[in-house]
This record gives C-alpha cells, sequence and structure tokens, in this order.
C-alpha cells in the first residue's frame, strides 16, 4: 500500500487459550478532550465557545449532563431538551456548518436520545484570526419557568484524529 490509501483488513487471533475480539469502539483510536463546564444560569438559553485545532482534523462532538449528588438522588437527566451546532461567525452573518439532529438544524433534542454532532471536518483556514471563526454554541429550549431558572451543566466531549479542543465558555445572543 502506499500513501494516503485505505485498505480492508483482516486480523487473525490464534492463542493457547480461550479469547475473543471485539470491534473497536466508536471513537476508537481518535484524542478526547473534554470541555470546560458549561453552566447555564437563571436566564440563559445559548452559550458559545470558539473550536481550536492546528491543523485539518475531522472531530465529533457530544454534549454530557453534569450531576451533582444530589441532582444524581433526584433525577437522572437535565430536563431542557438541547441542541448543539458548529457556526461559522457571529450575529447576523453567522451560518450554521453542523448540527446535532441531521434533519433539521432548529431541532432540539433529549439529553437521553443523544446530542451529538458526528465526524466534522475542522479546517484550519476557518480557524485563523483574520477569519470569522468556528463556534460550539450549546442552546437549551426551557419547557417551563422553572428549568428557565434553575442552573444546568454540561460539558462536551471532543474526539478528533488530531487535536482539537474548545476554549471558555461564553454568553452568545447569536
Amino acid at each position: 500500500m502506499s500513501n494516503g490509501q485505505v485498505h480492508a483488513i483482516c486480523s487473525f487471533v490464534c492463542g493457547c487459550l480461550p479469547c475473543s475480539s471485539n470491534p473497536v469502539s466508536r471513537g476508537g483510536g481518535r484524542l478526547t478532550s473534554v470541555s470546560q463546564s458549561a453552566v447555564f444560569v437563571a436566564g440563559t438559553n445559548r452559550l458559545l465557545a470558539p473550536v481550536i485545532a492546528p491543523r485539518l482534523t475531522r472531530a465529533s462532538f457530544v454534549a454530557q449532563a453534569l450531576l451533582s449528588r444530589a441532582a444524581i438522588t433526584t433525577t437522572t437527566l437535565a430536563d431542557s431538551p438541547l441542541k448543539l451546532t458548529l457556526e461559522q461567525g457571529q450575529g447576523p452573518y453567522k451560518t450554521c456548518v453542523a448540527a446535532s439532529s441531521a434533519s433539521d438544524e432548529y431541532e432540539y433534542s433529549d439529553l437521553a436520545a443523544g446530542v451529538r454532532i458526528d465526524d466534522f471536518d475542522i479546517r484550519p483556514e476557518i480557524l485563523e484570526p483574520w477569519s470569522v471563526g468556528l463556534w460550539l454554541v450549546l442552546q437549551r429550549m426551557a419547557v417551563n419557568s422553572t428549568t428557565m431558572q434553575r442552573e444546568e451543566k454540561f460539558q462536551v466531549l471532543i474526539m478528533s484524529e488530531e487535536r482539537a479542543e474548545v476554549g471558555a465558555w461564553g454568553v452568545g445572543d447569536g
């Protein structure tokens, strides 16, 4: 095989003792980093953070709830449906380039159903200082006024082929 080509391989496992082999799990072989805590305080429904990657890489993003010990005993997951998007630029000139719902960038999902963006190519030219940047945006939909007044914490796992991370979370109205 020459450089840059992909080829199907087959592995043969042999041993004196009984053994088994399993396929590599989703995200296996990728670098994993964890974002800082994304904290929705009372009245906040949208948080954003810059995506940082020194070179071209393919990455997946997965949102997870951070629960305190008290919250674990009363509920298993956060109540608010979430949406995770990657946006190029900010304000009225932003463009949604990937969303956690494959069918609609405006659709929210329950955390139990999975809030993730699969295999997005992060290109270095959109991360340059002169460009508009790439932003990871986490939004919650408050299902009632009680949820809107409650603090909720999340983190995002970034699984990538090369080093990629998310900067500090900030408030943005889009």
